[in-house]
C-alpha cells in the first residue's frame, strides 16, 4: 500500500472513530496511521472507546487496538461490525433471538437480544448494552427499581423525581419534557431529555438522548431508560420498545430468593 493510499484509508476510517477516542489518541497519530490502514470494524473500535472511558492509559488502549485489529474475528462478530444498520436482521424487533433476565427480589423479568451485553452490579440498576455504536455511544437500556419511593402516589413521586433530575444529571442540555402516559395499560410518566456527555477530560462532547418511563408495580417504583446517541436514536427505538415491552412483573420475593439470573 502506498503512503497516499494509506493516508486515504486512514482518513476514511477516521470518520468511524468516536470523537473522544480520536482526541485521546491524537498524540499517537503516526501509530494510528498504521493501525487505521487496516480494516477497523466499528464495533471493535467501541471497545477502545469504552477502555478510554474507564480511564485506561493511552498505552493500554493502543495495546488493545493492536489486539482488536490483528486478532481473529469470527463470522458473528464480523457481521455485527460491518453490516449496515438498515440491513441488520438482529435490529428488527420481529427477528432478534432473545435471552432472559430475571430479578425475583425486585419482581421483574425481561427479554433482550442474545448478542447484547448485560451489566449487573451490586446496585439494583441493570444495564442492557448493544454490541455496536454509530454515534460514539452504545445504545443501552437501564432498569432501576426503587422499593422506598418518597411517595406511592405516581404524580407526587414523578414531580419529586423531575425536580431533582437536573441536579443529579448535571450534563442535561435543553428542556426536560415529561407527560402522563400508560405503560402496559397502567399509568406512567414518559420523560425525555438530551445529555451532553463528556469524554477525554471534558475536551470532547457527544450528545445523547434519554427517553425514560416511570411507573409503579407491586409498590415498587421502576425507572426504565432507553439511551442512545442523538443521531442514531430513532434507528434502534423500535427494538428498544420491543425489549422494554417484554417486561413482566411478579410479587417480589421476601424469603429465601433465587439470585438474579
Amino acid at each position: 500500500m502506498t503512503i497516499s493510499a494509506r493516508a486515504s484509508r486512514a482518513l476514511q476510517l477516521h470518520r468511524l472513530l468516536p470523537p473522544h477516542l480520536i482526541a485521546l489518541l491524537r498524540p499517537q497519530a503516526s501509530t494510528w496511521l498504521i493501525l487505521l490502514s487496516k480494516r477497523v470494524p466499528p464495533a471493535y473500535v467501541m471497545r477502545l472507546a469504552l477502555a478510554a472511558e474507564t480511564g485506561k492509559s493511552r498505552e493500554d488502549i493502543l495495546e488493545a487496538a493492536v489486539d482488536v485489529l490483528f486478532g481473529i474475528h469470527d463470522e458473528g462478530s464480523d457481521y455485527l461490525a460491518w453490516t449496515p444498520l438498515n440491513q441488520r436482521s438482529d435490529l428488527n424487533p420481529q427477528n432478534f433471538k432473545s435471552q432472559s433476565f430475571s430479578d425475583p427480589v425486585d419482581g421483574y423479568s425481561i427479554l433482550y437480544p442474545e448478542k447484547w451485553d448485560m451489566d449487573v452490579g451490586s446496585s439494583p440498576t441493570i444495564f442492557l448494552l448493544a454490541p455496536y455504536a454509530t454515534d460514539g455511544i452504545r445504545p443501552d437500556i437501564a432498569i432501576t427499581p426503587n422499593k422506598a419511593p418518597i411517595s406511592f402516589d405516581l404524580d407526587i413521586y414523578a414531580s419529586s423525581f423531575l425536580s431533582k433530575l437536573k441536579s443529579v444529571k448535571t450534563d442535561i442540555t435543553g428542556d426536560v419534557v415529561s407527560k402522563q402516559t400508560t405503560f402496559q395499560n397502567q399509568p406512567a410518566y414518559e420523560i425525555a431529555y438530551d445529555r451532553l456527555r463528556t469524554f477525554d477530560g471534558g475536551r470532547t462532547y457527544i450528545k445523547q438522548t434519554d427517553r425514560s418511563i416511570l411507573f409503579f408495580r407491586n409498590n415498587i417504583a421502576y425507572l426504565v431508560e432507553y439511551r442512545n446517541g442523538v443521531g442514531d436514536f430513532q434507528n434502534t427505538e423500535a427494538l428498544a420498545d420491543t425489549i422494554i415491552n417484554s417486561l413482566e412483573f411478579s410479587v417480589p420475593c421476601t424469603g429465601i430468593c433465587t439470585s438474579r439470573h
